[in-house]
């Protein structure tokens, strides 16, 4: 990858460790997203959800987390 002047800008050209600890991170985020997932889906069926809210619940529920964590990160 080169910018217009001919320069080599890849971060993965740059920093091999780097590629490689963002994609452990990946890795790790993945597996903890499948399990949060199923954990939450099962949680809501065992408590009386149809199949749809079921599979709908995690999604909403996380969503929350995660808009709640990027307001907290906006600068003042």
């Amino acid at each position: 990858m080169s910018n217009p002047n001919g320069a080599t800008s890849s971060w993965l050209r740059r920093d091999p460790a780097l590629a490689v600890q963002c994609s452990c991170t990946a890795l790790v985020a993945l597996g903890a997203a499948y399990a949060s997932y199923r954990h939450r889906r099962d949680f809501a069926l065992h408590f009386g959800a149809d199949h749809s809210t079921a599979a709908i619940w995690p999604l909403i529920v996380d969503g929350l987390l995660m808009i709640a964590t990027v307001e907290l990160w906006k600068p003042a």
